[in-house]
């Protein structure tokens, strides 16, 4: 899930990790999910540039977070961020996950837009938090104008396959490099998702 969910521009921690992308037709809608108990959901607004970078190192997924990387993925498009980035909220109102549905003017006109940058610190991963998380955001994109979500995630980060797996998206291959990673991530993968595999070009 990089960063603990999505994301790009790092290196995962100690590993030889491949970036994998899986899309997701939207069709009649993504799913409706509930968050837990003491649990919300808002969006974005002034100041959560400091929120966001803290939740993307709380996860440790990846070494490093550079300081300057909200600014690199965003600082274009501050303006669109309080309808893109959402955060969820614990009881005491501290921000513990974020997603944001992206979609630039050549993504709308083919159709397709993106989920980007999913995280959840770890205290509170486990908790649907992601699922929601990622059903919020393809609602989002559905609204945005497009029909078709996809999302680039590192090789080795197994929960997060099996999380986008249980939500509908699927392998998208282009590389020898590519069908190699899924074969060996599949190795790790519980049964039903290995399964979901099957009639894949992995």
């Amino acid at each position: 899930m990089r960063g603990a969910l999505d994301g790009e521009n790092r290196v995962m921690a100690g590993s030889n990790a491949v970036e994998i992308r899986m899309v997701r037709r939207l069709g009649a809608g993504p799913r409706r999910c509930s968050l837990p108990d003491g649990y919300s959901m808002r969006w974005y607004r002034d100041g959560d540039k400091e929120t966001w970078q803290r939740i993307q190192e709380d996860t440790g997924a990846y070494d490093p977070v550079a300081p300057d990387l909200f600014d690199l993925e965003f600082g274009e498009s501050f303006e669109s961020l309080a309808e893109r980035q959402l955060f969820v909220e614990d009881s005491s109102g501290a921000a513990v996950g974020t997603a944001t549905a992206w979609v630039t003017a050549s993504d709308r006109a083919s159709g397709i837009g993106r989920l980007h940058w999913v995280a959840v610190s770890p205290a509170h991963q486990r908790r649907g938090i992601g699922s929601y998380l990622t059903e919020a955001a393809c609602w989002r994109l559905r609204e945005l104008g497009v029909d078709s979500a996809y999302l680039t995630t590192g090789s080795e980060n197994v929960a997060a396959v099996q999380l986008y797996l249980s939500l509908g998206f699927s392998p998208e291959v282009d590389s020898q490099a590519e069908v190699s990673a899924w074969r060996t991530l599949a190795e790790s993968l519980e049964p039903c998702f290995r399964v979901q595999l099957e009639g894949f070009a992995v």
